[in-house]
């Protein structure tokens, strides 16, 4: 016969606690919202230092410091139905049962004596929300108690994370599966297996040129056994991506005859996206005039010209780009003025090309 448990979550300052029948899993994740802020937070204290409590409510307590809240959702109709709460480790059990005693994990894996949890809503019905008032590039986590029922075998839990951007939409997904195998024959529920108050890693990485930022997580149950719980435990905040840096391109070549167009290109690195450009034509020393607000910029200019761009990022962090200068060539037959077309017209005008001439 199962013991009732919770599992308590913590990841990104919130823990989520449901109720089961067996082991409990216990989450810790990490997250950060800029550099500077690349501490964990375990749920021992408050950011000023106050000391939390078992049972306290957590929602946006964390969002000053560290940008982040916590909410719990109804997984069939995604509206929130709550907040996660504090649990303390040990006697009376308020988040899981662990190998050797209620809401302690396996030792030497740096997890606190604080979870978030919530015994009403997570597991079966719940979803845990992480949301970032800002986005961030890199997040990880674990999750702890992730076991089994019988002998270390199925039915067993499972949980699926999911980082999601400013539309809610996924752009990355990881799934946590419990270790099957015989048990610790000294743990107080040895049929849960190898996953019995064990910590399991985690981590998304979207700091590509391609993706997008993580404005959220949400950490769902999916695993086969009934009545699973989770917590939440460790949460550390990840690291904002880099401000943006941005130099210009252009395709084939940076020089045009009289009368041609030529795109331009801004190469992004580093920023948070949405990105916002705006191309600029310098029309006199250090004056320049704004031009189109793409990625890319036609142009035909009449002379050789400079051209620069500058790129926002979702931050208000600001690159420019070094001015790009495209040659123009003013492309008469008679180069020489001998009053012939010949090949030292042609050597005149493929010296002038590789010159960037005007």
């Amino acid at each position: 016969m199962y013991e009732r448990e919770k599992k308590s979550l913590r990841q990104g300052g919130y823990a989520a606690l449901v109720t089961r029948p067996v082991r409990v899993v216990l989450l810790s994740a990490v997250f950060a919202a800029n550099a500077a802020l690349a501490g964990v937070i375990d749920f021992e204290t408050l950011p000023d230092g106050t000391p939390t409590y078992d049972g306290q409510t957590i929602f946006a307590e964390y969002e000053a410091v560290y940008g982040v809240t916590f909410t719990l959702l109804n997984r069939n109709t995604g509206e929130p139905i709550g907040f996660p709460i504090i649990a303390k480790a040990g006697a009376p059990q308020t988040a899981f049962l662990g190998c050797s005693d209620y809401d302690a994990p396996l030792p030497m894996q740096g997890l606190g004596a604080s979870f978030l949890t919530d015994d009403q809503y997570l597991g079966m019905t719940g979803d845990l929300l992480i949301s970032y008032t800002i986005g961030v590039s890199s997040v990880s986590g674990v999750i702890i108690d992730t076991d089994c029922r019988d002998d270390g075998g199925p039915p067993c839990e499972q949980w699926t994370i999911t980082a999601r951007d400013a539309n809610d939409q996924n752009i990355a997904e990881t799934v946590i599966d419990a270790p099957t195998g015989p048990g610790d024959p000294q743990c107080i529920n040895p049929d849960a297996g190898p996953g019995d108050g064990a910590g399991i890693t985690w981590s998304f990485d979207v700091n590509g040129p391609n993706e997008g930022q993580i404005y959220s997580v949400l950490i769902r149950y999916t695993g086969s056994a009934t009545d699973a719980g989770i917590a939440f435990d460790n949460f550390s905040p990840s690291t904002l991506a880099p401000a943006p840096a941005v130099t210009v391109s252009s395709h084939p070549w940076n020089k045009i005859c009289l009368g041609e167009t030529i795109e331009l290109s801004a190469e992004v690195s580093g920023g948070t996206l949405p990105l916002a450009y705006q191309w600029q034509e310098e029309v006199a020393s250090e004056t320049w005039m704004d031009l189109g607000t793409e990625a890319t910029e036609q142009v035909s200019p009449q002379s050789t010209t400079s051209y620069r761009v500058i790129v926002t990022d979702a931050e208000t962090r600001q690159a420019t780009s070094d001015p790009f200068v495209i040659g123009v060539c003013q492309l008469t037959p008679d180069l020489d003025g001998d009053g012939c077309i010949d090949m030292i017209d042609f050597a005149i005008f493929a010296a002038a090309w590789l010159n960037g001439c005007d």
